[in-house]
């Protein structure tokens, strides 16, 4: 009896079955596009390496390599999609776009950030949303997201065919995406489809006003991905190919359901559905995917459109909240800064920005979380900016200062110690008040002995 190993998550899940030779193992990666070096040294464990990106093949030994696209994935069955399609569609936004935003994989965040901007020039609006953020009490409602809008925007992570399209064309969405190369290579209907090129605004622009006059009679293009390229068609796929079996998928007459359900749904409330803005993390000023923009533009060495976002985000009215989640990011940006000396000049006045929005943070007053970890940036800030560094420095033990106080206050001793150890990380002044706060932090951590020797040192001044 064969046995077929789809997946693996990493290499101490397959040790045992790569010696067996009675065992048929197989891999199916997604990720071909953005981890190929990796992937082509796990090869050799298996049969066959299938990857759903086909200008990747090259890469491994072509006798054992082969093509298996991505498709669409539901979380129950098909008939979830056309029961979905069968609802009436409120339409609240323009323009859709739900993706993962990673920081270090491929140009996509720059890329978004550049189409975000020109539809917010042009009125446009736009539901930015991460993949992962929408569902809400054992509801998934990442479908009625993609719902939301007259146009779904899809970009690559790079030069992947993406679930995305899958996705769009299963909810006879209109869809405005890059092209990438498999988009040829695969039988799926583009009716409801406009492609433009990465990074040229030009053709981004003519793509959206293409869509926009689709989206007034999108045609129906669920068709072509329901009954072909759904997940269950990839598995089906994999066990004839491997162990020579003849599984088929049953199709679904979609228009008949269709009809059925519609007919149904006539005349009820709950036939009817609209999207809340409060189902996803939603970014309406564009500031979280600018500032990954901003990263990702550095990472490939364009300094000086990195260096114009990061002050065109800077001139944005803002909260600190929203900076404070950018922490993260700006700390990355920062640290790459510091790696990139060769791009001369504008990494310097980029990195001089950077700084800036901690000045910002600082002085309007951040929570203990945000303040040590800015204490945290602030000490890898290359140090031809110590003039400025050191007047950041200051106000941030001022900050942590206040804020070991209002803990004690709260008798919350843990998170007094914590902005202690970051003034002290900080190169701060152990003045009488630093060591009355750090008395008191000691006696409610109950460590009468630290709390004596700091109330000596405050008497001593």
């Amino acid at each position: 009896m064969h046995q077929l190993f789809l997946q693996y998550k990493n290499e101490g899940a397959f040790q045992k079955f790569w010696q067996n030779e009675s065992i048929k193992k197989v891999a199916w990666s997604m990720d071909t596009h953005h981890q190929w070096p990796i992937e082509t040294q796990y090869q050799q464990y298996f049969s066959t390496y299938y990857t759903a990106h086909s200008n990747y093949i090259d890469k491994f030994e072509p006798e054992k390599a082969k093509w298996l696209p991505c498709s669409l994935f539901v979380d129950s069955d098909r008939l979830d999609l056309i029961r979905l399609l069968a609802m009436k569609q409120a339409k609240t936004f323009d323009v859709v776009s739900v993706y993962r935003d990673y920081l270090h994989i491929g140009d996509r965040n720059a890329a978004m950030y550049e189409c975000y901007e020109w539809m917010q020039e042009k009125g446009i609006s736009v539901f930015l949303g991460q993949t992962n953020q929408f569902k809400e009490n054992g509801q998934n409602h990442y479908y009625q997201a993609l719902l939301s809008a007259k146009i779904v925007l899809n970009l690559s992570i790079m030069d992947d065919l993406n679930m995305r399209n899958f996705e769009a064309l299963a909810l006879n969405q209109v869809m405005v995406t890059n092209r990438v190369p498999d988009h040829a290579k695969i039988d799926l209907d583009y009716s409801n489809t406009v492609f433009f090129d990465r990074f040229d605004q030009q053709s981004f622009a003519a793509a959206m006003e293409e869509a926009l006059e689709k989206a007034k009679n999108p045609k129906q293009t669920i068709d072509s991905v329901i009954n072909k390229h759904m997940q269950i068609h990839r598995y089906v796929e994999l066990f004839n190919r491997e162990l020579g079996t003849q599984l088929e998928v049953p199709n679904l007459d979609v228009a008949k359901i269709l009809a059925e359900l519609k007919a149904e749904n006539a005349g009820r409330e709950k036939s009817v559905f609209a999207f809340s803005t409060e189902q996803g993390d939603i970014r309406y000023d564009g500031q979280e995917i600018g500032v990954k923009a901003v990263y990702s533009y550095l990472q490939h060495d364009q300094a000086d459109k990195a260096l114009q976002a990061m002050m065109h985000l800077l001139s944005m009215d803002t909260t600190v909240l929203h900076w404070e989640t950018n922490a993260n990011d700006l700390f990355a940006i920062l640290d790459l800064c510091t790696k990139k000396k060769e791009l001369g000049y504008r990494v310097n006045f980029l990195l001089a920005a950077v700084l800036k929005a901690v000045d910002w943070m600082a002085e309007k007053g951040l929570s203990i979380q945000g303040i040590q970890f800015l204490a945290k940036l602030l000490l890898r800030a290359d140090m031809q900016f110590g003039e400025i560094t050191l007047v950041l420095k200051k106000r941030l033990q001022y900050g942590l200062r206040k804020s070991a106080a209002q803990f004690l206050q709260e008798q919350k001793a843990a998170a007094a110690g914590e902005c202690l150890n970051a003034i002290q990380a900080l190169d701060g002044k152990m003045d009488t008040e630093f060591y009355l706060l750090a008395a008191e932090t000691n006696r409610l951590l109950q460590k009468p002995e630290a709390a004596l020797a700091c109330y000596e040192k405050a008497v001593k001044g």
